[in-house]
């Protein structure tokens, strides 16, 4: 139980960490912690992994909503490096 309280605890902080960022540090940034967070929740022990692979995924998001869909997502700290999508 002392277990599953933690997992879960893990994933709402994913989740409050990415709706706190999103509008701040952009979509990349904040679709990295839930991910991560989750992994962790999941038991996973490499959290530098899971915060990488979190970064590629949510970029793949980005690249696929703005490039393809025509969706606006906040850029945030990546603005610079993002820029040449389309924003």
């Amino acid at each position: 139980p002392a277990a599953v309280y933690s997992s879960f605890m893990l994933v709402t902080a994913g989740l409050f960490a990415h709706m706190a960022l999103v509008g701040w540090a952009g979509f990349v940034v904040a679709g990295t912690c839930p991910f991560a967070c989750v992994a962790r929740g999941f038991g996973s022990p490499r959290p530098a992994r899971d915060a990488a692979a979190g970064l590629v995924l949510s970029l793949g998001v980005f690249l696929f909503f703005v490039k393809l869909l025509n969706v606006n997502l906040p850029a945030g700290w990546l603005k610079a490096l993002l820029g040449g999508a389309g924003i």
